[in-house]
């Protein structure tokens, strides 16, 4: 990922592939997206019922991978580090 200037907001994005074949991409694959902000971070969007819970992070949002094994997030604020858990 390229490097970013103070205060753009940032892309991030996942890529699931088969662990046996990394060249199959796997499609339809739920991603959650956290901020590692010590929950006290700006924009905390409410998670969909059943989410689980990271402690001292934020639920930003949520993503499903395409038919290329690509799910986008929407831009993330700068500054911070992020987890993508499936």
């Amino acid at each position: 990922m390229p490097a970013h200037a103070a205060g753009e907001f940032v892309p991030i994005a996942v890529k699931k592939v088969d662990a046996t074949d990394p060249a199959a991409t796997i499609s339809g694959a739920v991603f959650d997206l956290y901020r590692k902000d010590g929950g006290s971070g700006p924009n905390a969007p409410t998670p969909p019922a059943g989410t689980p819970t990271e402690p001292g992070q934020t639920w930003v949002a949520e993503a499903t991978t395409d038919v290329g094994g690509t799910a986008d997030f929407p831009l993330q604020f700068p500054g911070y580090a992020y987890c993508v858990v499936e």
